[in-house]
């Protein structure tokens, strides 16, 4: 592999895709780090350039660290090129990658379901502070699976957004609502629970469950739950001091 060092930082690009600067990152982790000791590990290039600039593949928080305080930059050219995909397949077990910095990629690479992803996300935060977790289970209709990749994993590429754009804005109002009463409710499980309840189990009225969180505040404990545990305790909930109890089909569930 050649390597080579150079402070012409403006010969150098990001590929499009890749994921944006976390300035906090930057600040706290590298640049300290680059002031006293350099830049230890070189960045990765593509061996062709674009434009006349070589493709950085691996290293943009390095390269920003170099470019920012004027330092020299070591660099890598790559035995061949990689494209958007295979960098963020490289990194899908960095811990340094999000699981947002692999949604945000997938969407600028054009996938829909992602760009779907990534407008609700915005959608809800500018609402209220919603987990990227909450709003892909929301989204999905299902929890989301962390390591059996596929639709139901976002990290590879193939998630895919199944749920009713109109029903998800709902429940994401229901939840916000029991949220005001309870925080921790703003959590996967729950709100997997809750849609699972509105969709598919016609004896739940949200009106009287609310009712009821707002008025036996104690009894609603969503923390270290699954889903099926979620609903067990919102059909107790549902029912805490009625005559007219209702009893939720979990074989629909």
């Amino acid at each position: 592999m050649k390597t080579f060092s150079t402070t012409n930082y403006e010969d150098f690009g990001f590929i499009t895709g890749n994921r944006t600067i976390n300035e906090r990152h930057l600040n706290v982790s590298i640049m300290s780090s680059a002031k006293r000791d350099g830049i230890m590990n070189h960045i990765l290039v593509n061996p062709t350039k674009v434009d006349g600039k070589w493709v950085i593949v691996d290293g943009q928080h390095r390269f920003t660290a170099c470019e920012r305080l004027g330092i020299e930059l070591p660099v890598s050219i790559a035995s061949r090129d990689f494209t958007l995909n295979e960098i963020i397949t490289m990194n899908v077990a960095r811990k340094n990658w999000t699981p947002l910095d692999r949604v945000k990629s997938f969407a600028q690479l054009g996938k829909t379901d992602y760009i779907q992803l990534l407008d609700m996300y915005n959608e809800r935060n500018d609402i209220t502070p919603t987990s990227l977790p909450v709003v892909t289970t929301m989204c999905s209709g299902v929890l989301t699976a962390s390591q059996s990749g596929g639709k139901r994993d976002t990290r590879g590429g193939q998630w895919k957004f199944e749920s009713d754009p109109k029903f998800v804005r709902k429940a994401f109002k229901n939840l916000v609502r029991i949220k005001a009463i309870n925080k921790d409710v703003s959590r996967p499980q729950f709100a997997s629970a809750l849609m699972s309840l509105m969709k598919n189990e016609p004896e739940f009225n949200f009106t009287r469950f609310l009712k009821a969180c707002a008025t036996y505040p104690s009894r609603l404990q969503p923390k270290n739950k699954n889903k099926i545990d979620m609903i067990r305790m919102i059909e107790d909930l549902y029912n805490h001091n009625r005559s007219n109890r209702v009893y939720f089909n979990f074989n629909n569930l």
